[in-house]
């Protein structure tokens, strides 16, 4: 932790006016706050994702109804309902460097009735809603805080890393740490990593250092939990990147219930094979967070995120033609079938693990292009509340899609449900393109107009 804070401040914000800002060998990790939040992002997100993977494996092994695979996604999204919004408002008003120290440390005691009764499916159901209650809280304020760090210009490619410091959790947590763990004849060891990683990034966050004082320091402002949604909607550009963001949450959340019946009955696998199949995703989404950043400094972050929702709910429907896009891929000349006969794997569960990689780009895409665009348009004083209005509105809209998937899949099948919730993607982002049309497109300074558009 540096000692000198303001100086430490300062320096963080030469960092978006020193002429070496745009040189190739600029890095952020050189900033000491961003590095601390980085490595709090990186070591938290690696115990949440293990501890998420193996409570549906958990599950999963004590159940055999998708239904209930649809019922932990559901944990997910009712804490959204219930708390989201005041979340996001806790986010702005409370010293967020403190509000996410004890955060951490309440996620590792949550998770410590599972160190007694690790095969109880109450408690695992009930850790499960914990654990997403407290991360209301949480992940505005994490999300919000690396606005205080960087300055605007930096957004976009600190986005950009704090997604890649997310893939590489999830790789290291749902890959490596949760799929050997689960193999210990008890599961208490597994958790009391989980709880350990918590509270090691808890000492991380400790480590930020004083943050850059918020633009709205020394006003008060008002109990509102509309505010977020008043900005997301305040100019078409602001309102094109909340949606698509809201789309891709609820496109991610409406297949990963349909994800256990889908290695079951279509690739005739077991559902702990579910890292193994989908982990070429992790090419696709390190390749679409480092691609990010340059793409909509060229393009606009607007833009492509808009692009990439649609190439999203084309891949969504790949899954549910899998038999035809593995007969597609043959007709370009690709050997799918001879490559994956010397793999020791079933076509269709080749052309899978192929067409997650476009699936994980095109997610990786928006989220970064989606969250720089409304990191830019939110106020200092809001951006908590425009996190936590996306989040509640994403949970909301993914609760009955999630709810019929589980229930659809087991009466028609994993494929049919793929593409019907492609299609229903495809649609709202439509949608939502036109509503935004009719809305004004300005920027957050001082009301200035900008190029219509995205």
């Amino acid at each position: 932790m540096s000692q000198d804070h303001t100086q430490h401040v300062t320096s963080v914000t030469d960092i978006g006016s020193a002429p070496s800002q745009g040189r190739e060998d600029f890095r952020l990790l050189d900033n000491d706050a961003f590095r601390a939040w980085w490595f709090s992002r990186l070591v938290a997100q690696t115990a949440q994702a293990a501890l998420l993977y193996g409570l549906l494996i958990l599950i999963v092994d004590q159940t055999n109804r998708s239904i209930y695979a649809s019922l932990f996604v559901v944990c997910s999204i009712v804490p959204s309902l219930l708390f989201g919004l005041i979340g996001g408002w806790a986010a702005d008003r409370l010293p967020q460097r403190a509000l996410l120290t004890t955060l951490n440390v309440l996620r590792a005691v949550v998770v410590i009735p599972l160190i007694r009764e690790p095969d109880n499916l109450f408690v695992l159901f009930a850790v499960t809603i914990g654990i997403w209650t407290l991360h209301q809280f949480y992940s505005p304020g994490e999300a919000a805080v690396m606005a205080r760090i960087l300055p605007e210009s930096r957004l976009a490619d600190g986005t950009s890393m704090g997604n890649l410091a997310l893939t590489l959790a999830q790789v290291a947590g749902m890959v490596i740490l949760a799929p050997l763990l689960l193999r210990l004849p008890d599961a208490r060891p597994f958790v009391a990593i989980c709880a350990a990683g918590y509270a090691v990034a808890a000492i991380f966050m400790l480590d930020i250092g004083r943050l850059r004082p918020r633009e709205s320091a020394g006003r008060t402002i008002p109990f509102n939990l509309r505010r977020g949604w008043e900005i997301a909607t305040s100019s078409g550009r602001a309102f094109n990147a909340f949606a698509d963001a809201v789309l891709i949450a609820i496109g991610l959340s409406s297949l990963l219930a349909i994800v256990p019946a889908y290695l079951e009955n279509v690739l005739n696998t077991g559902a702990n094979n579910t890292v193994f199949v989908f982990a070429p995703a992790v090419i696709g989404l390190v390749v679409g967070l480092r691609i990010a950043p340059p793409l909509g400094r060229w393009l606009g972050h607007g833009r492509i995120a808009i692009a990439a929702t649609i190439c999203f709910a084309f891949s969504a429907a790949a899954f549910g033609a899998i038999d035809s896009v593995a007969r597609l891929i043959d007709t370009a000349g690709i050997p799918l079938a001879s490559v994956a006969d010397q793999l020791g794997l079933p076509t269709r569960t080749a052309a899978t693990m192929l067409v997650s990689i476009p699936a994980g780009f095109f997610s990786a895409i928006v989220n970064v292009a989606a969250r720089a665009v409304l990191l830019e348009v939110a106020p200092d004083d809001a951006r908590g509340q425009v996190f936590a209005m996306q989040g509640v509105i994403g949970n909301a809209g993914a609760l009955i899609p999630t709810l019929l998937a589980g229930i659809a899949v087991d009466l028609l099948g994993a494929r049919p449900v793929a593409i019907v919730l492609a299609l229903s993607l495809l649609v709202a982002t439509i949608a939502a393109i036109r509503y935004a049309r009719a809305l004004p497109v300005e920027t957050k300074d001082a009301g200035a107009s900008v190029p219509s558009g995205p």
